[in-house]
């Protein structure tokens, strides 16, 4: 259920040539009863992508039946021609996660063709506790590789102290196309890796034999 209130202007003829073309600027408060069911198609995809952080030693939970609205609670955009621009952040929250529909984004209702740009971002809680993981997984490879993965969480992961995964949705909004744009490490890969050059170089001195 979702509650809307405030103000909207309509344009109802383009200037340009007097054709009617109506152009709906909107700026819309959400009412703090409202709420978006999460059992559809597009929610679940995000959060299954989402998910890939469990790697790091994260914990997003099942999806709940409702999300709410966070610290905008506004919808604020434009609606022409069965197309709605977004013209500032759609906050939205999930667990103490927060998920923002970025300004810029837009869907058109007819085709339901869509490009989104979304921020998901943990509290400064969980945040903490995946940056310790990553920091206890990095301290069982090289130093300069530890310092690499460090290096990468607090270069590509934390926005303001939050750990923060930006992804680009498109196509139909029914099966969306979900891009992860932030870089996330094959921790687990690396350390592996390591571990199998470890046993390499450890046997090739025992055997008496220089690598290639």
């Amino acid at each position: 259920m979702i509650g809307l209130s405030g103000p909207a202007v309509a344009k109802l003829f383009d200037p340009s040539n007097g054709d009617l073309d109506p152009d709906v600027m909107i700026d819309l408060d959400f009412s703090e009863d409202s709420y978006l069911n999460t059992r559809v198609p597009y929610v679940e995809k995000v959060w299954d992508t989402a998910k890939k952080l469990e790697q790091f030693g994260v914990n997003l939970g099942t999806l709940p039946d409702k999300a709410t609205f966070g610290r905008s609670r506004k919808l604020a955009g434009s609606y022409k021609r069965g197309r709605v621009d977004v013209s500032e952040d759609i906050s939205i929250v999930v667990h103490d996660w927060e998920v923002a529909i970025n300004e810029g984004s837009w869907i058109e209702s007819g085709s339901e063709q869509h490009a989104f740009l979304i921020d998901v971002a943990a509290s400064k809680k969980s945040s903490a506790s995946v940056v310790k993981h990553v920091g206890d997984l990095a301290g069982k490879v090289s130093q300069s590789l530890g310092e690499a993965l460090n290096a990468n969480v607090q270069n590509e992961w934390l926005v303001d102290g939050k750990l923060t995964l930006r992804l680009r949705t498109q196509g139909s909004f029914s099966k969306p196309e979900v891009d992860m744009l932030t870089k996330l490490p094959d921790v687990e890969g690396l350390i592996e890796d390591y571990a199998k050059k470890k046993a390499t170089d450890f046997l090739f001195k025992h055997l008496g034999r220089d690598k290639d």
